[in-house]
């Protein structure tokens, strides 16, 4: 009895061992779609008179978010907690560092 009993713990023992070896997560996981509608300026400060996702920024400019050289800051986006609407209701950052910087790479 006692024989069985050591040679299911040391099977357990290296079932435990094994398994998390064995079981591999995705280190490519789908990202989260950020559901926020920044508002885009120009590399200068200049309100481009839009409000978009990223990834509708992404997809009409054909900029990105590659942080691979040689990239150009061609546009950044502030999201709406940090931003001041005047009476004409144009947007102007509160704070000098944008939420999202999409870049060019010549």
């Amino acid at each position: 009895m006692k024989h069985t009993k050591w040679t299911y713990f040391l099977l357990a023992l290296l079932i435990m061992l094994i398994t998390p070896s064995a079981v591999k997560t995705s280190e490519k996981a789908k990202p989260r779609t950020d559901y926020t509608l920044y508002y885009w300026f120009d590399a200068y400060g200049n309100y481009l008179y839009r409000q978009s996702l990223i990834e509708d920024e992404i997809f009409l400019t054909g900029l990105d978010e590659s942080s691979l050289p040689p990239r150009t800051a061609q546009e950044k986006g502030w999201k709406p907690p940090a931003v001041w609407l005047n009476e004409w209701g144009e947007p102007t950052p509160i704070t000098s560092v944008p939420d999202k910087k999409l870049y060019s790479h010549p």
